[in-house]
């Protein structure tokens, strides 16, 4: 009913006025509601979360041994990859179906384009080539990674990850060639690097071509990571802010201030790393980047050898068997086996190297942290080959002497065996025939404690059964900092600084045939242990040796990151230990941390080789590129 409607003496509607405005009313309505919807789309695909910002969301990292991967959707309709949770790059790179190069063993994932993405698009750019200017081209770049380089077209198109949506404008890398060693299942890489608050271009980024992070357009500014043993891990987006943090010293990588590493209960003293060495220009004397791209521990050789050396001297059972190893090198010496120079050479005079090696595996077979020296071995181990020769980890005749130097799966074993002359050269303090100067240890067969720290590990599956490696070996405790004055202590246990591989062996073996003693050598799988370390030699001007916090420190901290609001110092770290809140599951967007999880979840509880992470493919090493002037 309306009052003084025109027209009308009286103030009742007749009813089909009263059906057209009510037709019209929800009529308009409906179409404001359609407006309302449709803007609420146009600002999903434009850089504006799906969830209200600030909302904490959890995603699964897929446990891939060597590193973790999360799931990304990318394109509309979207294709879903297993994207490489990389912190130490900050670019979403997905293999692209064009590339000819890509191994069959990556898997069969790749990005089709426009031929299914309506929202997919390739910038052209004007470039200047060689002081000639181009017309408008699709840009391209090419990136150093952990295990090689990476050839990409720049392109646009929307992602996500969870209810987090993007749109990438530039920054969606399309791989179309690469170097890379990787010999498993890989589709490409989500960076989760550090912000780029200097607005100066990355190494290999085409000049005047800004070229976004998925968390820089998809603004968020907290993250956290954490990894479980034998489980998948949790990647926490929008998360709370740290209370107790460290600004990153890097520039290009999340780093800190790094001031060494100390073992279990003993005093921490400062070497190469000592702040006071630090030349006047130098921000850090060294520095530390924290990498879930990267397999292991990375760190100068020197630096890694004298830890060895330190570890072994704090564990008793590898004191034990530096002490058996040595004597009974010390009574092969008499027998024409000796090393010479400094990379060494075995020379078998009057025995050979199956003996050799049954006299490593028996002393590696009876160590023991509390029994006395040269005790009678219950387990005598054949010797044994490695068969394949690409990866030198099982002690072999090249590794003894020096030759091979390996760390097992990595590459070189660290640490040398010691200058040692023939039993009958003349004292101490004269000269042998090359020329080198002779020790007090003349005549003696000796290697450094590092290499009987590898030796023993390598030969693991003979005493490791029941072992609890976190009660027996120390703790080994980062020292890091922030340029502001601030410190923690990072605390990795053996069960995480330690890793098992699986490698085929030959067994040697005297088989009757027909009457006849044959030697044969049978196939045969078994397991080794290794630290998980690598050795690179890598310094900077600013913030000098660079180590690599790899995958140990991400299965005992959760690491929370604040990408700041565009000011370096806003730029932090902060790192939670699962002794005080475990890592968690992640049930559906929530993260649950309780005592109802899993207990494999929960905490490492396990013994013997069960405890370590298994790695069944190669670790992946982080090459940084060279000429770097900060971390």
């Amino acid at each position: 009913q309306l009052t003084n409607y025109p027209n009308h003496a009286s103030t009742d509607l007749p009813i089909y006025r009263i059906m057209y405005c009510s037709i019209f009313y929800y009529s308009m309505l409906a179409l404001v509601m359609q407006i309302r919807v449709a803007q609420g789309l146009l600002l999903r695909g434009n850089n504006a979360t799906a969830t209200v910002p600030g909302t904490k969301m959890c995603e699964v990292l897929k446990n891939e041994e060597t590193y973790s991967s999360v799931k990304v959707s990318i394109g509309n309709p979207p294709q879903s990859f297993q994207l490489v949770a990389d912190t130490g790059s900050d670019n979403c790179i997905v293999k692209d179906c064009v590339c000819t190069q890509c191994l069959p063993e990556w898997g069969k994932a790749c990005f089709v384009e426009p031929k299914t993405s309506k929202t997919f698009k390739v910038p052209l750019f004007t470039q200047n080539q060689y002081g000639d200017k181009k017309g408008p081209t699709p840009a391209r770049m090419a990136m150093n990674f952990g295990s090689g380089e990476i050839s990409a077209e720049i392109a646009s198109d929307q992602i996500s990850v969870g209810h987090i949506n993007a749109n990438l404008e530039n920054g969606l890398l399309l791989m179309y060639d690469h170097s890379l060693e990787i010999k498993s299942h890989f589709e490409g890489i989500l960076g989760l690097g550090r912000p780029n608050a200097e607005i100066k271009p990355r190494p290999g980024q085409p000049e005047g071509v800004k070229i976004p992070g998925f968390f820089d357009s998809a603004k968020v500014r907290y993250f956290s990571i954490c990894f479980n043993h034998g489980a998948d891990g949790v990647l926490g987006i929008h998360t709370d802010r740290h209370p107790k943090t460290l600004t990153s010293v890097g520039r290009t990588h999340w780093a800190m201030d790094f001031h060494g590493i100390s073992i279990g209960d003993q005093p921490f003293k400062m070497g190469t790393c000592d702040p006071a060495h630090k030349r006047p220009e130098m921000e850090t004397a060294c520095s530390i980047i924290p990498d879930t791209g990267t397999t292991l521990v990375v760190g100068p050789e020197a630096q890694i050898a004298s830890l060895y050396e330190d570890l072994c001297n704090n564990w008793q059972r590898c004191k034990n068997t530096h002490k058996d190893l040595a004597a009974e090198m010390e009574k092969l010496t008499s027998k024409g086996i000796r090393i010479e120079g400094p990379a060494g050479a075995l020379d078998l005079v009057q025995s050979d190297f199956d003996k050799f090696m049954d006299l490593v595996s028996e002393v590696m077979a009876r160590s023991s942290p509390d029994a006395p020296s040269l005790v009678e071995p219950d387990v005598i181990n054949k010797a044994r080959a490695i068969e394949d020769k690409a990866i030198p980890y099982v002690i072999s005749k090249a590794s003894v002497s020096g030759e091979g130097n390996a760390t097992g799966v990595t590459g070189k074993r660290i640490g040398k065996p010691r200058v040692i002359r023939e039993a009958s050269a003349s004292k101490a303090g004269k000269k042998d025939q090359k020329g080198l100067p002779m020790t007090k240890e003349e005549g003696k067969f000796t290697i450094p404690p590092s290499m009987t720290l590898q030796l023993l590990l390598e030969h693991c599956a003979s005493w490791i059964e029941k072992v609890d490696l976190n009660q027996e070996m120390p703790e080994l405790k980062f020292h890091v900092a922030d340029t502001k004055g601030n410190k923690d202590i990072l605390q990795i246990p053996a069960s995480s600084y330690i890793f098992s591989k699986a490698i085929n062996v030959e067994v040697p073996s005297i088989r009757d045939v027909l009457g006849f003693p044959l030697k044969i050598r049978t196939p045969q799988n078994e397991k080794v242990c290794m630290m998980g370390f690598s050795a690179m030699d890598y310094s900077t001007e600013l913030n000098g040796d660079v180590w690599i916090f790899g995958t140990p420190l991400f299965y005992e901290y959760t690491v929370l990151y604040d990408r700041g609001q565009g000011k370096r110092e806003e730029i932090n770290m902060g790192f939670t230990s699962k002794k005080e809140t475990e890592c968690g599951q992640c049930q559906g967007e929530k993260i649950v941390r309780s005592s109802l999880l899993d207990e494999k979840v929960n905490t490492n509880t396990q013994v013997g080789l069960e405890a370590l992470n298994h790695l069944s493919k190669q670790p992946i090493i982080r090459k940084l590129p060279p000429g770097m002037k900060h971390v």
